[in-house]
C-alpha cells in the first residue's frame, strides 16, 4: 500500500487543488474506506462525481439537490439506496460561501452522512476564496461533530517526497504508517533537519524497519534518546499526534 494511501484518516474530505487532477487521491480514499468497511457500500458503484452548479439565491425548486438524489438513485441500481462516496466539486461556489442556498445544501449533506460520505473538491487557484469555502464546510461539519479532513494536494505530495527522500538517503526502511506520521509532523511545522535526526536516532534501535510499535516503545521510555533530542514542545506534539493515531486505530477496529 502506498504512503499516500496510508495518509488518510477521516470519512469526509476536502481536497484542495485542481479538481480534475485529484483522481489518485480520490481512489485512495475510497479504496481505504472500503478495505475497512466493505459492508457499508451498497449499489452498483462505490462512488460517483457530482458537479454542484451555482444556483441563484432566489431559486426555490432545489434543482441541484433533486439532481443529486436522482444520480444517487441511478447508482443504487437494484438496491434500495446508494451508500458510498460522492465526489462533489464545490468550485462553482467560490466567492459564494455565504449564500443561503449553499447552507441548505450543506445541511442536507450532513443529514445524509450516515449513508453518503463526501470528498469535496475545491480549486485553490484563488487561495482566499478557497479558504473561505473550506472554512464554511468545516464549520458545518465540526458543529455537527462529523469528521472532515482537508488535504492540499500539492503540499501533501511535496512532504511525502521529502520523507521518502530522507529515508532513501539514509538507507533506512520505514513502514507506511511511520512515513505518514513524519508527514504529519512536517504539517505541524517540524523542520526537515529534525525529522532527519529523528529517523536516524530511531533507526539505531532497529536493523530492519522503523515501525509504529518501535516509536511507541521509545516515546514511552523516560530514558529514550528521543526525549533528549527533541525540545519540550516538539516532544509534546509528537506524543499528542501519536496518541491521536492510536485512538483512531482503536476507533476503526471497534467499528470493523
Amino acid at each position: 500500500m502506498s504512503t499516500s494511501r496510508k495518509n488518510y484518516y477521516s470519512e469526509n474530505y476536502v481536497l484542495l487543488g485542481k479538481p480534475y487532477e485529484q483522481q489518485e487521491s480520490i481512489q485512495c480514499i475510497v479504496d481505504e474506506y472500503k478495505d475497512k468497511h466493505s459492508d457499508f457500500f451498497e449499489g452498483e458503484r462505490d462512488s460517483f462525481v457530482f458537479e454542484l452548479r451555482y444556483t441563484e439565491p432566489f431559486e426555490k425548486q432545489f434543482t441541484e439537490l433533486k439532481r443529486l438524489q436522482g444520480l444517487a438513485a441511478e447508482c443504487a441500481g437494484h438496491r434500495n439506496e446508494f451508500k458510498g462516496y460522492i465526489i462533489i466539486n464545490l468550485s462553482n461556489y467560490l466567492s459564494h460561501a455565504d449564500d443561503h442556498y449553499f447552507k441548505i445544501i450543506l445541511y442536507f449533506l450532513l443529514d445524509m452522512n450516515d449513508r453518503w460520505k463526501y470528498i469535496f473538491l475545491i480549486d485553490n487557484k484563488n487561495q482566499k476564496s478557497a479558504n473561505e469555502l473550506v472554512s464554511k464546510v468545516l464549520h458545518f461539519f465540526v458543529s455537527d461533530n462529523i469528521s472532515c479532513k482537508v488535504i492540499e494536494e500539492r503540499k501533501e505530495k511535496e512532504k511525502i517526497k521529502i520523507v521518502n527522500s530522507i529515508c532513501a538517503g539514509k538507507g533506512i526502511n520505514c513502514s507506511d504508517d511511520v512515513k505518514s506520521l513524519f508527514v504529519e509532523l512536517l504539517n505541524h511545522d517540524f523542520k526537515e533537519e529534525v525529522i532527519s535526526q529523528l529517523i536516524t536516532s530511531i533507526s539505531w534501535y532497529s536493523n530492519k524497519c522503523i515501525t509504529m510499535e518501535l516509536i511507541d516503545r521509545l516515546i514511552s521510555n523516560p530514558d529514550s534518546i528521543i526525549r533528549y533530542m527533541l525540545g519540550k514542545n516538539e516532544l509534546d506534539e509528537l506524543c499528542h499526534l501519536f496518541k491521536l493515531r492510536k485512538e483512531e486505530e482503536k476507533h476503526e477496529e471497534a467499528r470493523s
